[in-house]
């Protein structure tokens, strides 16, 4: 089944696909007009419930390098480059909240050419590029989960200058 009339991509995004423990498809890519773009396909079909992520007043520069994956309770992950605070971004679907956090905002090009992987214990790891500093670095998230409220992320270069 072709899915274009759902999710509108184009050369300066990517996309990213995870399948969660029941069998649903997750699928999110940069949508130029609107940001991050989030759909699911279930036994039902598709679903656009929650199809753009609000990330702040000007959605057209966000989104790019991103990734998806979900965690144990099948709740989707998100990791993605946000140009409008030059940061690296991660967002998790609460119910119909997502939540967004700031991962890593220390210089102006961070946050390219993002991974997450979320562990059995449900923290998320991100690597990611800093093109500034030339360096990969990798992200986990601290702190006890669910909440990711007061939690932060601890950048670490991996490979740099």
């Amino acid at each position: 089944m072709c899915i274009r009339d759902r999710i509108y991509t184009s050369s300066s995004g990517t996309t990213g696909i995870a399948i969660d423990g029941l069998g649903v498809i997750h699928i999110v890519a940069r949508n130029p007009y609107y940001g991050p773009q989030y759909i699911t396909r279930d036994g039902d079909g598709w679903h656009t419930d929650n199809k753009y992520i609000e990330v702040g007043d000007d959605n057209e520069n966000t989104g790019y390098y991103i990734d998806i994956d979900v965690d144990s309770l099948n709740r989707p992950q998100l990791s993605y480059n946000n140009q409008n605070s030059d940061s690296l971004s991660y967002a998790r679907l609460e119910q119909d909240t997502w939540i967004i956090r700031t991962v890593d905002a220390t210089s102006a090009c961070v946050g390219e050419y993002t991974s997450i992987e979320v562990h059995s214990n449900g923290k998320p790891h991100i690597s990611y590029y800093d093109c500034a500093n030339t360096s990969l670095k990798y992200a986990v998230l601290t702190g006890a989960l669910p909440s990711v409220e007061y939690n932060v992320f601890i950048p670490l270069i991996v490979k740099g200058n």
